[in-house]
């Protein structure tokens, strides 16, 4: 591959302005350069895929008015500080810009291997979506794909809310709060005195926006998952202990745990109650040996005469412009086409099923970042769908060579994800490792949030199937009322001293504000402990001896109330026999309600004990 090095500037830091004359014109297409203003004509954009953030951008570089020579910035430049904040980068640092395709490339730091923590940066934090500009409809055709700038979103400061004249109770509870420029670090003291344990400083990337560029996980986005970096640190680091590890994942979501496991040889298992995430990470598991170009041929002769209609009860119209919607359902037609009389033919329609549902929301006129919203002004091409889709499969063929050429003596290695709820399911084999990230006791809607993809799959066909599967799950803290009613009716539940504090302090402060959206919250935190509690009791009844637990978790302030989701799980840990082996910080991050208040996300090791021979 093609690059180039480029020396950051003040200007990349004040104005996303990135200096990119030293890539020379030779390294562009010649078609990239447009017209000073986008008024006067775009070139036709390529597209920089930007590592650590999400979604690529596309752009055109403009040409000075008066000279007719290239400006040397990317017209699209709003990404760049975001870039320059996840990478903590400054002036005087390299970037570089690889070009991986004729019209695609690659911007990282020079140096990808070391890690440089990201700045007061929540996991609730919006990547936005940077594609480009409103234009006119006859440069349309020219685009993959477009949408226009997010307008800014200006946070009002302090002074300007105390002078609104009649404040709602939300932004009057947020001012008195009493845990304004607070943080966890004081809060968890006398947890951790408790426990006898320490904190251990250890920042390293744990979210999953790096897995974009990482072979077979990118094939899905799933911003809740965390990085193949991470769960490969801790392969690394357990290499000595367990020769050959078996592996466990209860919560499996898209499988980064289950891949990366079987990329070093591993066998592994997960469990995992969402079926459209179950499907995605056993296809991505269980499709090693498909021939790319059986795949490529496959989806060449799909029929593009037919179209399967569009799920109504998930509001397809309002999601999707119709001629975008018409041409997704074209695509899902020829993909339903395919017979399946052989394992290969099912292998090939379920690896086109996955990049098809890869592309649904942005072909949509809404953004995951990380909750499904809609966005205003997002213009999307009706010719997107079939774009992105064959960029996608594209990219699973590449990925399909390269590991069947790299990593040849594992494509058979025993890999596999049940569908079934952890809280419940019991493993008849054992283990060495289990490495997870439980959901998070936060208000994301881990079904909700896939509710598109799930529709389109046909994994459910009514809101009551939704329903059915969040609230089987984990508890969030927009489940029905009704479920958290019979919750704390029901008298056979886990608590402990910790817990009964956090609940009562709870509801105290729900009192003392006056309104809060859920007033059931403290038994929602409660339900949330024991189902946790389930789910780690039938993994230590997995685990073998000396086996390791590894959890990534993030604690929380609710109602002003500090709880300590790590040290809490650590402590369900010590009551179902287990040792803490260690907590470790990874990040710091910001409260969503108190955004001056200082959260962590903790790595928890915790390990059974080896029993004696005697006993």
């Amino acid at each position: 591959m093609e690059s180039r090095v480029i020396e950051l500037t003040q200007s990349a830091h004040k104005y996303g302005n990135l200096n990119i004359a030293s890539c020379g014109s030779e390294f562009f297409p010649p078609d990239v350069f447009g017209a000073s203003c986008r008024k006067a004509g775009l070139g036709i954009p390529i597209i920089i895929k930007i590592d650590g953030l999400p979604n690529p951008v596309e752009t055109d570089i403009p040409k000075d008015k008066k000279t007719g020579k290239p400006r040397w910035m990317f017209r699209e430049r709003k990404w760049v500080r975001e870039f320059l904040r996840y990478h903590n980068l400054y002036p005087t640092d390299n970037i570089l810009i690889e070009r991986i395709a004729k019209r695609i490339y690659q911007v990282r730091p020079e140096n990808s291997k070391r890690f440089r923590p990201r700045a007061n940066v929540t996991k609730s934090t919006p990547s936005s979506n940077f594609l480009s500009g409103t234009i006119s409809k006859r440069r349309l055709d020219k685009l993959t794909t477009e949408q226009s700038l997010f307008p800014k979103q200006h946070r009002k400061s302090l002074d300007l809310r105390l002078n609104q004249s009649r404040p709602d109770a939300r932004k009057v509870n947020i001012l008195n709060s009493p845990k304004k420029n607070g943080s966890s670090t004081v809060d968890s003291l006398p947890y951790l005195k408790e426990l006898n344990v320490k904190i251990i400083e250890n920042a390293q990337p744990i979210q999953f926006a790096p897995n974009i560029n990482e072979h077979i996980h990118r094939w899905a986005p799933y911003v809740q998952g965390f990085s193949a970096l991470f769960v490969q640190t801790v392969l690394d680091q357990y290499r000595k202990i367990y020769r050959k590890p078996v592996v466990l994942d209860p919560f499996a979501g898209c499988g980064t745990v289950l891949v990366q496991a079987k990329l070093n040889g591993y066998l592994s298992t997960g469990t995992e109650l969402n079926p459209l995430l179950q499907f995605i990470a056993n296809t991505k598991l269980n499709s090693w040996d498909v021939s790319p170009r059986h795949l490529l041929k496959t989806y060449k002769e799909m029929p593009r005469n037919k179209r399967r209609p569009a799920p109504t009860f998930i509001k397809s119209t309002s999601q999707f412009k119709k001629p975008v919607l018409r041409n997704l359902e074209i695509i899902n037609a020829g993909i339903a086409s395919i017979p399946t009389h052989t394992e290969k033919q099912e292998k090939i329609k379920n690896l086109l099923r996955l990049a098809f549902s890869a592309i649904l929301v942005d072909c949509s006129n809404l953004k995951r970042s990380p909750c499904l919203g809609y966005v205003k002004n997002k213009v999307i091409h009706e010719s997107t769908p079939f774009v992105l889709f064959n960029q996608k499969v594209e990219e699973i063929a590449d990925d399909l060579h390269l590991i069947q050429w790299q990593h040849k003596d594992f494509i058979h290695t025993e890999s596999n994800v049940i569908c079934s709820n952890a809280m419940a399911f019991k493993h008849k084999n054992k283990f060495d490792l289990a490495i997870t990230s439980p959901p998070y006791m936060n208000g994301l809607d881990y079904v909700m949030n896939y509710k598109i993809e799930m529709g389109w799959l046909e994994f459910v066909h009514s809101q009551r199937d939704l329903k059915k599967i969040k609230d089987a799950m984990v508890v969030c803290d927009n489940v029905s009322k009704g479920l958290i009613r019979r919750f704390y009716e029901s008298s056979s539940t886990y608590t402990n001293t910790w817990i009964e504090e956090v609940k009562a302090n709870i509801k105290k402060n729900i009192v003392r504000r006056g309104t809060y959206r859920r007033e059931d919250m403290p038994y929602i935190v409660h339900k949330y402990f024991d189902d946790m509690y389930k789910v780690m009791k039938n993994v230590v009844f997995c685990l073998k001896s000396g086996g390791r637990f590894i959890l990534v978790v993030g604690d929380s302030l609710i109602a002003d109330v500090y709880v300590p989701t790590d040290l809490l799980i650590a402590r369900i840990g010590l009551d179902l026999g287990l040792k803490i082996e260690k907590v470790e910080k990874a990040r710091e991050r910001r409260s969503g309600q108190i955004r001056s208040y200082k959260l962590r996300e903790s790595i928890i090791t915790l390990i059974k004990k080896r029993q004696s021979n005697g006993s």
